[in-house]
């Protein structure tokens, strides 16, 4: 080694920045860029909002520091905060909590300033339930895993953010912890991100969590859903775009599944698949479910299926007949 090679990203390797550190000490000469802790977000002050158009207000549960994009930094916050700044505009947000923390949009005050989550941050997250609800105009473009430890209820979490397509880094979020998905993904009509890895064990509820994702198409065949109850409105006017084989879904512990696939439906092989597995399980309870507009194959064991799930097991069935 001579003199400046020191110097060199190449010397210390891709992970010297997070992992022994040297490549922070050598910023300015490796070009290593260190790892961002913090939840940043782009924000435009001038959307409509309840707070004034050169205004931001940051619904935050929790303590923090923060720097608003515009020079200033306020630190030791607790909760809400609004800022003002000079000229209205678009802004990056950057936050750094301190202790578990929550943010919470909910429909309401300036859902509609909220323009991009860039990074999740190293942030311990105690709570995602109606998060970014109601957030029209938010995309997720942050590639690093969010901390989801402290979190069992994301309802309504991205519901009615209608431009959010996400990315794929979206597959790699543990949500082992996680009780209450319902609505998570209504209404988000852009969403169509591979989730079919999520370990779903801790699941529920159901109910609502695509309603009206039009563009949701995934192979969610796999998720472990033997203690999930409600399905209500799962997939329900979702423009015909989810078809899959829910064939490998345990359905022993659903008690409600009205409207599952109302104005909606899955393919004949697919609800055939379905049917002759959900048959086979050891069923306990009566459900009254819809399938939509799917069909099924006369005369063979998907009606025979079908004829066990409302004579042996109670079910009321709403579909699209024979095919």
């Amino acid at each position: 080694m001579i003199g400046s090679d020191i110097y060199n990203k190449s010397f210390w390797g891709n992970g010297a920045c997070n992992d022994i550190g040297w490549g922070i000490i050598y910023k300015p000469f490796s070009g290593c860029t260190p790892l961002e802790t913090r939840f940043v977000i782009s924000i435009k002050t001038d959307n409509t909002g309840t707070s004034n158009d050169d205004q931001f207000t940051l619904p935050w549960t929790g303590n923090y520091d923060v720097e608003w994009g515009d020079g200033n930094t306020d630190t030791g916050q607790t909760d809400t905060t609004t800022h003002t700044y000079d000229t209205a505009g678009t802004y990056d947000v950057s936050v750094t909590p301190i202790g578990q923390c929550r943010i919470l949009f909910n429909n309401g005050g300036d859902r509609n300033k909220l323009l991009e989550i860039k990074n999740w941050g190293t942030g311990e997250w105690n709570g995602m339930a109606g998060a970014f609800n109601g957030c029209n105009f938010v995309d997720v473009t942050a590639t690093d895993i969010p901390d989801f430890t402290f979190v069992t209820n994301m309802s309504n979490m991205f519901k009615s953010c209608f431009v959010m397509v996400g990315n794929s880094s979206f597959a790699n979020w543990d949500v082992s912890n996680i009780q209450r998905p319902e609505g998570m993904f209504r209404t988000a009509r852009l969403f169509n991100q591979n989730i079919s890895s999520w370990v779903t064990s801790s699941f529920t509820r159901t109910d609502l969590m695509f309603f009206d994702a039009d563009a949701f198409n995934q192979p969610i065949q796999s998720w472990n859903m033997s203690s999930v109850t409600n399905l209500q409105n799962m997939f329900r006017r979702n423009d015909f775009a989810f078809d899959q084989s829910l064939a490998n879904w345990d359905i022993t512990s659903v008690t409600s599944a009205q409207n599952f696939l109302d104005t909606s439906g899955i393919s004949n092989a697919n609800y055939d698949a379905t049917l002759i597995s959900w048959a086979a399980q050891s069923i306990t309870n009566a459900v009254s479910i819809d399938f939509g507009n799917s069909q099924f194959t006369s005369g063979g064991a998907a009606e025979t299926a079908r004829n066990t799930l409302i004579n042996t097991y109670g079910w009321t069935i709403v579909d699209g007949g024979a095919a």
